[in-house]
């Protein structure tokens, strides 16, 4: 189980997402992704067992921590590109300036997204590439 998201955690994801903040340089885009880089497996196999229900309550519908919840996969993908209103954590075809990559990529632990157990680098380069390729359904 993963810990609590703590306020600087919070506090960081709240600024990495409402902000300019400057773009990553230099993403690989030739890594070798955990599975195929498509939102039917970025949901089931990254976001619901290590955000949501699965292995998390931080961004569970209870948790919604970071105004951020993992619920079903519509909801979630519409959520993530910003088409329910609130502010898109993933620039579709821009991984380098998607705030959701800076958080998965982060190596400050107060801002590190999952907190505690990073994601291995083939599951983010996998959100990467499914960004990269254009956010689709």
């Amino acid at each position: 189980m993963r810990p609590p998201l703590t306020t600087a955690a919070l506090a960081a994801l709240l600024f990495a997402w409402g902000c300019n903040a400057p773009c990553l340089e230099d993403l690989d885009a030739a890594c070798a992704p955990l599975y195929e880089p498509l939102w039917s497996n970025v949901y089931a196999r990254t976001l619901e067992p290590t955000c949501g229900t699965g292995g998390s309550t931080c961004h569970s519908a209870e948790g919604a921590q970071g105004g951020f919840a993992v619920g079903d996969e519509q909801s979630t993908w519409e959520h993530l590109l910003g088409r329910d209103g609130g502010s898109a954590p993933v620039v579709a075809g821009d991984p380098e300036c998607s705030p959701i990559v800076r958080l998965l990529r982060s190596t400050d632990s107060s801002e590190q997204m999952p907190p505690g157990d990073p994601l291995s680098e083939a599951e983010i380069c996998a959100v990467q590439r499914w960004i990269a390729d254009g956010a689709t359904q």
